[in-house]
């Protein structure tokens, strides 16, 4: 809160200046996505343990699946539409819908194709065959916003006009000393905005940023007063007044001085002062 250098306590003015640009640009998406349908169709299930089932005292044994069951045909994974439950003697279950795990044109799979059933996959006695082609299947790629369109193109924005904030913040010094070792600017992670969410289909996005800087200055208001002063005090102390010519010794008007931040802790800023002058004869004519 001091307005000029206070020697008595050691104190030099300092202060904050705060910068923001707002940029907008458009990209191009790049991202890809699939739609489509997902293929179904219907399949029987079989249920069959052979002659062993048959033997007297043998009771059937009672079987279950529910809705969402995995049944696997060459890879391709597909659900239950709907649960179903028999036994393992001898039990087929005609027309049970199934639907893919996932869309595209793969998954139309011919008749008579063998289904694994998750599970079961070793047990030759659980098992299902598409009772005719599966349909519907489809699957086409198109354009997204992807998030690596948006951190490349918030990169590329935000490289130049983090110089121009900076420029900006040396400009903002007004008889004040900006400290280079604190300026700071970087990308406002909040103000980052696109008028298409990142995964929606787009061609051309437009991009709203800021950019957000500060620095720290000091003051050398009141210095060569002070330093004048100091000076002084010092050439008396080190009797550099006296002389055996008898000459009028007084300290020069010319006063070297040497700035250098020592350390920045936050707000605070530890500043060293290096001032030299001459002790010479008072020359009035």
């Amino acid at each position: 809160d001091i307005k000029e250098v206070d020697f008595e306590n050691s104190l030099i003015p300092v202060k904050k200046e705060t910068a923001t640009q707002s940029l907008s640009d458009d990209i191009s998406a790049s991202g890809t996505a699939f739609r489509g349908e997902k293929a179904t169709g219907t399949v029987r299930l079989v249920y069959s343990l052979g002659e062993e089932c048959f033997d007297d005292g043998e009771e059937d044994v009672k079987f279950s699946l529910e809705a969402g069951h995995t049944l696997v045909q060459s890879g391709y994974n597909f659900k239950l539409v709907s649960g179903l439950s028999g036994t393992t003697c001898s039990s087929i279950i005609d027309g049970v819908e199934v639907v893919a795990a996932d869309i595209g044109e793969e998954y139309n799979v011919p008749a008579d194709r063998q289904f694994v059933v998750q599970g079961y996959e070793n047990n030759d006695a659980i098992w299902a065959q598409s009772e005719a082609a599966f349909t519907g299947g489809s699957k086409e790629e198109y354009t997204v916003l992807s998030q690596t369109d948006v951190d490349n193109a918030v990169e590329q924005l935000s490289t130049t006009a983090i110089e121009e904030v900076k420029s900006e913040l040396r400009a903002l010094g007004q008889g004040w000393e900006i400290i280079e070792d604190s300026i700071k600017s970087e990308v406002d992670k909040t103000s980052i905005k696109t008028d298409i969410n990142v995964g929606q289909e787009a061609t051309t996005v437009n991009l709203d940023l800021s950019i957000k800087g500060e620095a720290l200055y000091y003051s050398i208001d009141g210095l060569m007063e002070g330093l004048t002063v100091f000076l002084r005090e010092k050439a008396e102390e080190d009797n550099l007044f006296e002389s055996e010519e008898d000459l009028e010794l007084e300290l020069g008007e010319e006063i070297e001085i040497d700035i250098s931040i020592e350390d920045i802790e936050g707000d605070t800023v530890k500043v060293k002062i290096i001032a030299k002058a001459l002790v010479k004869p008072d020359v009035n004519k």
